[in-house]
């Protein structure tokens, strides 16, 4: 759901408002992130309930916070006139034009677009490259934090919501006084590079200090700078395709993608468990920094693809639309 509020905003951006807004739309999101951590963290802590009341609660919170989002979004596409929905205007104006002489298009479009555009795919590479090293590092928190809490649920759930409250808070200051101050001073395409290179100098920290405090760093910075930076930035790629591209192939990038991604990082924490635990954390953050290196240069690719689709006005998959 939040994926497909992601597409919704990218199809009625443009190019300009997104760069200057975004960041606060992130923002606003990440104050709902600090606050829903610490209310359950309190509940769990101070509240005198059990493990067994307090945690089911929670989860039933959940469920109530995602009927409020899919009101908010029904809202919005009811209450906004069409006339401010059009976003970037020339892949709006190359949507007209389909929906006047083509039939809808299958679902499956969209994976084909994903795998014909460079442009698309590379965004998919984008995705996949965070994903692998963020659940190498994740896992072997997990693994760290399971030890240290000897497994008791409640420990291991304050645990959890600290560290969400903490990359949350840390996403909170990147959208407000990065995010569009970088995206306007660097442009899209130097920005892109800024998440990569990070990810390399964060890689190689546990081999210099392998302890649970050094991984929780990491993978804080690491959540922080991506939901907080990297995001929103994607979103902003997605500006200048066609809807196609912007709701079919985003699922199928955000939902294969990342599981895809989640899979390969997970064989990886597995084969390096299992037969090499003593250089594990070394392996994995070379690994992590070779990965890293590679989504660089797809950062760079798709940066200056971006660039130079809208500085000409064009529209990524438009030719295929039009067939």
């Amino acid at each position: 759901m939040l994926e497909l509020f992601g597409a919704f905003l990218s199809s009625i951006s443009t190019p300009d408002f997104a760069s200057k807004g975004y960041g606060f739309i992130v923002a606003g999101s990440r104050i709902g992130g600090i606050i829903t951590p610490l209310f359950s963290w309190l509940l769990i802590e101070k509240s005198g309930m059990s493990d067994c009341i307090s945690i089911p609660l929670l989860t039933a919170s959940t469920f109530i916070l995602f009927l409020m989002a899919i009101y908010c979004m029904r809202l919005i596409s009811k209450k906004i006139p069409q006339s401010h929905l059009h976003g970037y205007e020339a892949a709006y104006n190359i949507e007209q034009t389909v929906e006047a002489t083509q039939k809808k298009s299958g679902l499956l479009e969209g994976l084909r677009l994903m795998l014909t555009q460079p442009y698309v795919f590379g965004i998919f590479g984008l995705v996949f490259s965070f994903e692998v090293i963020n659940i190498i590092f994740d896992y072997q928190m997990h693994v760290l934090m399971s030890i240290e809490s000897h497994n008791a649920i409640g420990a291991m759930s304050s645990f959890m919501l600290i560290y969400t409250g903490t990359w949350q808070t840390l996403s909170l200051l990147f959208a407000l006084f990065g995010t569009s101050t970088l995206i306007k001073r660097l442009g899209v395409q130097r920005c892109l590079q800024i998440m990569p290179f990070m990810s390399i100098g964060l890689a190689l920290l546990p081999i210099i200090h392998p302890r649970l405090s050094t991984i929780f760093f990491v993978v804080v910075l690491l959540r922080a700078l991506n939901y907080g930076f990297n995001q929103p930035l994607r979103e902003i790629l997605f500006i200048p395709t066609i809807k196609d591209i912007q709701f079919k192939s985003k699922a199928w990038i955000e939902s294969f993608g990342r599981t895809f991604a989640k899979t390969a990082g997970s064989s990886l924490n597995q084969i390096a468990i299992l037969h090499i635990p003593a250089l594990c954390v070394l392996l994995e953050s070379c690994f992590a920094v070779a990965l890293a290196m590679v989504w660089a240069l797809i950062a760079l690719f798709v940066g200056k693809k971006y660039v130079k689709t809208i500085a000409s006005n064009d529209v990524i998959g438009k030719k295929e639309s039009l067939k």
